[in-house]
């Protein structure tokens, strides 16, 4: 459903720059971590939300209501390789 909004979005107005936050797909009280994939894609959109590089950031209602690390962290937690 979630995709499926950014797609449309994307359709009506294809200057946007429109992507997609992921949720944690855990419970709070789950013994386990998000998967590794999920969570670089997670620090990719949130530095580039910071960055100003996206004009829709499509973010499902449990990741909007919970808590992100201060915005001035992103750079320092993310690494570009070449």
């Amino acid at each position: 459903m979630r995709q499926r909004l950014v797609e449309e979005v994307a359709w009506f107005s294809p200057e946007l720059r429109v992507c997609l936050l992921p949720d944690w797909e855990t419970l709070p009280y789950d013994q386990f971590s998000p998967h590794q994939d999920l969570v670089s894609e997670r620090l990719a959109t949130l530095y580039r939300i910071q960055r100003g590089e996206l004009d829709v950031a499509v973010v499902p209602a449990p990741t909007a209501a919970g808590a992100a690390m201060p915005a001035r962290l992103y750079s320092w937690a993310y690494f570009f390789f070449s």
